[in-house]
């Protein structure tokens, strides 16, 4: 059966993590800069959704190992099925909470229906995976990221509190920087893995597909 590239997965957490936390964090702050203060109804829209990252992430890539284990029609069921109870609930909640709260929060619920169908989705691919998902090496990093996250949510809402006036982007800038700092001393992050994955996945672009089954085919 095929195995998953670890670096992969690895690579792609990386990513997707920090992306993750920088718009929860910063919601309020981006949409000022793109989209101007008539849209800061949409910011609890746009934190619930902030997650929506990391788990599009582990679906690719457990999509493609199931894949590769010639379960293709079992992923596809679970899509249709994710995107079947995603406008139900839509359907079902959207208009209720605009009516009564207005909306920011019709928008938020059309957030939060996404996300937990999102969540679903990549939670069963992982549970169909089983232990292969997860090695000792990813459960770390995934720790002490966690750990990290959660530092750099109490700065920032230590920043809020004691310094109101402080531009957001700075804040922005400030919660980035501690974001860095700490996966990169406490270890959750390898500087050269992460150069070496974006390095590999420039060399792919443009490869055909068989090179993607060589990198998550079988190994000894």
């Amino acid at each position: 059966t095929g195995r998953y590239d670890a670096a992969a997965g690895l690579g792609a957490l990386s990513m997707a993590i920090p992306i993750s936390l920088a718009l929860g964090l910063g919601a309020d702050v981006l949409i000022t800069i793109m989209l101007g203060d008539a849209f800061a109804p949409a910011t609890l829209a746009l934190r619930l959704l902030s997650p929506v990252f990391l788990f599009i992430y582990v679906s690719i890539i457990c999509g493609v190992v199931l894949q590769l284990e010639e379960k293709a029609w079992t992923v596809a069921v679970m899509s249709v099925l994710g995107m079947v109870v995603n406008l139900a609930a839509n359907l079902l909640l959207i208009g209720p909470a605009l009516d009564r709260y207005g909306a920011a929060w019709g928008g938020a619920a059309c957030a939060l229906v996404q996300i937990l169908t999102e969540a679903a989705v990549a939670f069963t691919m992982l549970a169909m995976m089983g232990r292969r998902a997860l090695d000792e090496r990813t459960g770390k990093m995934l720790l002490k990221t966690a750990a990290v996250c959660a530092g750099v949510i109490a700065l920032d809402l230590a920043l809020r509190r004691s310094l109101p006036q402080l531009p957001g982007a700075v804040r922005m800038v400030v919660n980035g920087s501690s974001y860095l700092l700490g996966v990169v001393l406490g270890g959750a992050v390898k500087p050269r893995e992460l150069l070496e994955f974006v390095a590999h996945a420039f060399r792919r672009n443009g490869a055909p597909p068989a090179a993607l089954t060589s990198s998550f085919g079988d190994r000894p």
